[in-house]
């Protein structure tokens, strides 16, 4: 059985923003979220992009002591489903994840992936893009993800 993919919104606005959105479609084909994250995404969603909330509302609002809305209902999905990554990229819902022992991935392993399965060319214009449109990411994050993806 496949993974499940649920993506945050950032994974899904950074893309986006940067014109870069088919790459997440590319790598992973369909994948899932959360209506508290469709607000936060703010458009209209493609057809390859299924949402579905999680059961239990407790936990979410257990986990919005933590992070915010999105995070908290993508990682509760998550939680709440067999065979799922969840695709986040904001520090503390990262470290809530490892706490809970979920799977998880980020923007960059996304485009890691994409990369190493040829479904793009390069990384780098991809970071440029991403960067652009104010996606953080530190240079040492940077060097480190080329290096990775064999462009340094």
């Amino acid at each position: 059985m496949p993974e499940v993919i649920i993506s945050d919104s950032s994974c899904l606005i950074a893309l986006t923003n940067a014109g870069h959105l088919n790459v997440l479609h590319k790598v992973y084909g369909r994948i899932l979220t959360t209506s508290l994250v469709v607000q936060e995404f703010g458009s209209a969603l493609l057809d390859w992009i299924e949402v579905r909330d999680p059961l239990d509302a407790q936990l979410v609002a257990r986990f919005m002591d933590l992070v915010d809305a999105g995070e908290a209902s993508a990682i509760a999905l998550a939680m709440e489903t067999d065979r799922s990554v969840v695709i986040l990229d904001d520090l503390a819902a990262r470290r809530l994840a490892t706490d809970l022992e979920l799977p998880h991935t980020g923007t960059l392993g996304v485009l890691l992936k994409a990369k190493s399965n040829a479904m793009i060319d390069s990384l780098a214009p991809v970071l440029h893009d991403l960067k652009r449109v104010g996606f953080r990411l530190s240079s040492e994050v940077e060097e480190r993800v080329l290096r990775l993806a064999g462009e340094l």
